[in-house]
């Protein structure tokens, strides 16, 4: 007989005795908001970005990646699983990847290189303990999130999801791929605390 209509929830998780609980997530589908394109918050004839808007927007609590439900859902299977490590496994990163704002919006994209190559050598400066100007500084200090597709574009549920991962005292590993690129990041939440690690894995072919 023919199927009927298949649901699209994908979340579910496997414990795996007591050594790790794998929570495979939906970060792609379900619930997901619209990710904020930096181009809307940039003047079309000055060519600024106002950047007090685009924050704004990005902070929004409003903005979702998980949804309320699987939300819920997630911070339940946390509370049930006694085993020591919890395993996210998602589509996209959850690491903080924050770049100088001036290599990401200007409309002008044969200038990004020269711009990083400035920066680079400023924030060299810094960590060689040599002091920079206020101008330098402002430079280095204006950042902008790389990747509005991944949890960079939706930072007031990660910091909520990040409450609920701090319970396991940092036993926590995020499991993502969809990068086309190798990754390792420590996950802090917005007080600089551990809340645990990540590994990306690239395509086959990267």
């Amino acid at each position: 007989p023919p199927m009927g209509p298949q649901s699209q929830r994908i979340y579910r998780s496997f414990d795996f005795g007591n050594l790790f609980s794998l929570h495979m997530l939906d970060t792609r589908i379900i619930a997901r908001d619209e990710p904020l394109k930096l181009e809307d918050f940039v003047d079309k004839t000055s060519g600024q970005l106002d950047q007090q808007a685009f924050m704004q927007a990005l902070f929004n609590p409003q903005r979702s990646l998980l949804g309320a439900e699987q939300m819920s859902w997630l911070k339940k299977e946390l509370d049930r699983s006694q085993a020591h490590w919890q395993l996210l496994g998602q589509q996209v990163l959850m690491g903080k990847m924050w770049f100088p704002a001036e290599a990401l919006a200007s409309r002008d994209r044969s200038k990004v290189p020269q711009a990083i190559r400035q920066l680079a050598a400023l924030k060299q400066k810094t960590l060689q303990g040599q002091p920079l100007t206020a101008a330098e500084q402002a430079r280095l200090n204006q950042k902008l999130p790389y990747n509005l597709d991944a949890w960079d574009g939706y930072p007031a549920e990660r910091e909520a999801l990040f409450r609920a991962l701090r319970s396991k005292n940092g036993n926590v590993v995020a499991l993502a791929g969809d990068t086309h690129n190798a990754w390792h990041s420590q996950l802090t939440d917005s007080q600089g605390r551990r809340v645990g690690v990540e590994f990306a894995t690239p395509s086959v072919t990267s």
